[in-house]
């Protein structure tokens, strides 16, 4: 349910058939006596069981020639269009068939799975219904049932359905499965909307004041992708700023996505303008590449700063890791710092726990402002973060912790130590 069926069929093919020839054993002694045919039925499934699906439609069509009215045959041809992403030729057979035999119990379950793997799920739910409604504890029916209604996002009425099948069939490995992708996918389905604020608070040696900072943000989740929306206020060296932000992550395809964003300011420890794009890519469904650009521009600062990134994200399971380097040009070196990070995700995706570790400066802090210099010595510079988050008294509030040290050499033979900690809560909507 949680995987596209384009991608499914293509992994679970020989499975199914040998599912299906496992099934028609108990009706090929029915068909032997119907059709005198019934050795070349015998060859069509042989064929089917080692892939030859377009001679075994030849053999169908030969022993349906001889007896059109074949029921079992007619059904197991549809079987075979659908299994090669032939819909509507599958979908006519099965729709004569049950005009032939209203009840036919394969034919219904057969042209529940045409509609289903076709993407026409509200066709697929009314053919489920009629089945249930004929054989109310059909399990293949009640789990074909099960999967529409996942696919629909009607998690509430699939987790009645399948705890119904469960108690009906308990020893079902099939139907626990199921039960399980239901509620991690209910675990996943968080809100469309929230708000969060964001506080930390950091101390440095060499006589720096310390740094505090708050960050209020809104994010949108929608069909087409993700937005949202910041302001960041920040006290550095005893000076005062303002951030306005906005980014945007739209979908392209299932496996594309792209980042364009920007942020504004006037004050001098933040830049003027902050403006990124990025482009994800999906591989295997368990890696991710990234390539982007940004653009930081100080009123005081005569050049403007030019990033460059490139990451990948790999998944498994409950774990996630990802490294992203970011690549500075310089008159006359290329400056590098990098970012690795691992996180593992509890049993509530929103319960988490996360270590980053950098090194070389974040582009955010390649610029003193007391000085108006930027920093040439990013390799010199590493930084360790611990972050975790949970719900909170409820799933819809998630409160947020971070600390982390850094050491950097800002300017040759200059050291810093900062160390940091913060809070922050979020609440979905």
């Amino acid at each position: 349910m949680k995987k596209d069926i384009y991608l499914n069929l293509n992994k679970s093919f020989l499975t199914a058939l040998f599912v299906f020839i496992f099934v028609s054993s108990s009706y090929s002694q029915g068909i032997a006596k119907q059709s005198s045919d019934s050795s070349d039925l015998r060859k069509a499934i042989y064929l089917i069981s080692i892939g030859q699906s377009e001679k075994a439609i030849i053999e169908c069509r030969q022993i349906l020639q001889k007896k059109p009215e074949a029921i079992d045959v007619n059904i197991l041809l549809a079987r075979l269009f659908s299994w090669e992403y032939r819909f509507d030729t599958a979908r006519i057979i099965l729709v004569k068939v049950l005009q032939s035999q209203p009840a036919n119990k394969e034919a219904l379950i057969a042209l529940v799975n045409v509609e289903l793997w076709s993407k026409h799920y509200d066709r697929a739910l009314r053919y489920a219904d009629r089945g249930l409604s004929m054989y109310p504890d059909n399990k293949k029916l009640l789990m074909k049932k099960t999967e529409i209604l996942g696919r629909e996002s009607n998690l509430v009425e699939a987790s009645k359905l399948i705890n119904k099948v469960i108690k009906i069939y308990s020893g079902s490995k099939e139907a626990l499965n199921m039960q399980e992708l239901i509620k991690n996918k209910k675990a996943k389905s968080v809100p469309k909307n929230a708000i969060g604020l964001f506080y930390q608070h950091d101390n440095l040696n060499k006589g720096y004041t310390p740094w505090n900072s708050v960050s209020a943000f809104f994010y949108s989740i929608r069909k087409w992708g993700i937005f949202s929306a910041g302001i960041n206020y920040a006290n550095r060296y005893s000076i005062n700023g303002t951030q306005y932000e906005i980014d945007i992550f739209p979908r392209i395809s299932h496996s594309l996505r792209a980042y364009v964003g920007g942020a504004y300011s006037k004050d001098y420890i933040f830049p003027n303008y902050n403006v990124g794009v990025a482009v994800y890519q999906r591989f295997f469904k368990i890696a991710e590449f990234e390539v982007g650009a940004r653009y930081l521009s100080y009123s005081r600062f005569p050049s403007l700063l030019q990033i460059y990134t490139g990451g990948l994200r790999v998944s498994k399971g409950h774990w996630q890791g990802k490294i992203l380097t970011y690549l500075i040009p310089g008159s006359s070196m290329i400056n590098q710092s990098y970012q690795f990070s691992a996180w593992h995700s509890f049993k509530n995706p929103d319960n988490k726990i996360m270590i980053v570790y950098n090194t070389g400066l974040s582009p955010r802090n390649l610029f003193d402002t007391t000085s108006y210099k930027g920093y040439l010595f990013p390799k010199k510079s590493n930084r360790i973060e611990f972050r975790y988050q949970r719900p909170f008294l409820s799933n819809k509030t998630i409160i947020k912790a971070s600390a982390g040290y850094e050491k950097n050499e800002y300017f040759s033979g200059l050291k810093r130590h900062r160390i940091s900690a913060g809070i922050g809560i979020e609440r979905l909507f």
